[in-house]
This record gives C-alpha cells, sequence and structure tokens, in this order.
C-alpha cells in the first residue's frame, strides 16, 4: 500500500511540475501603446469626448493617460474579460470585443450604461 501511495505521490509531483500557467493569447497581444480611436455608449452611440490612451507592458503593468492624470496598477486577463488595478484601489473589469495587432476594442459598463471603447496603435 505504501508503494502505490509512494508511485501516485511521484506521478502526481511530476504532472504538477510539467503544468505551465495558461497563457491568454491577448497576454502578448495586448502589450504596446494603444491610443483612443472612440468612446460611444452603445444604447445611442452618443460619443463620449474624453481621452483615456492605455499602455501596456510585459510585467503585467498598464498606465491610463486620461490628459489631465495618469492611473497606474496591475492588469490581468480572465477569458475575454481584462482586469485593471489601480495601485491602492478597487479592479475593474472590462469585456474585450476585438483585439488584433493595431486595434483594441472593449467594452464597460459605466455608470449601469454599456460603453465602447475602441484604440489603435
Amino acid at each position: 500500500m505504501k508503494a502505490l501511495y509512494s508511485i501516485y505521490c511521484i506521478t502526481l509531483s511530476l504532472l504538477l511540475i510539467n503544468c505551465e500557467p495558461a497563457v491568454s493569447p491577448y497576454d502578448t497581444d495586448i502589450i504596446g501603446s494603444w491610443k483612443q480611436d472612440s468612446w460611444v455608449i452603445v444604447a445611442n452611440n452618443r460619443p463620449i469626448n474624453r481621452q483615456m490612451d492605455f499602455t501596456f507592458t510585459e510585467d503585467k503593468h498598464y498606465t491610463v493617460d486620461y490628459g489631465s492624470e495618469l492611473e497606474k496598477g496591475q492588469y490581468w486577463f480572465i477569458d475575454d474579460d481584462l482586469f485593471t488595478q489601480e495601485d491602492g484601489r478597487e479592479k475593474k473589469k472590462v469585456r474585450i470585443v476585438k483585439l488584433s495587432p493595431d486595434t483594441l476594442i472593449f467594452n464597460m459598463n459605466r455608470g449601469g450604461q454599456i460603453e465602447q471603447v475602441s484604440y489603435v496603435r
């Protein structure tokens, strides 16, 4: 019985050692600077005239340039959701609609309404 238990433990250990953390396809595609192209309220297509430019780094940090202030923190993905957490603040979540080498589009719920923000490199 001890031999069977030992074999089980060794096998489990080897499996855990060889497992790599799941990598989202977004992890590499998002890295770099993104300039806001448009920001609209989805329900009525009304534009929002505010700046919100992003920079994402390989070490999972981001910066948002709002024009008059900067936000800095960490980011991560779970499925199609991008989470950001400003240093010392609560996390935020947006839904990635599209991410390609030159386009980033996400939807966010702000104040109970869905807004879509589009970016280009």
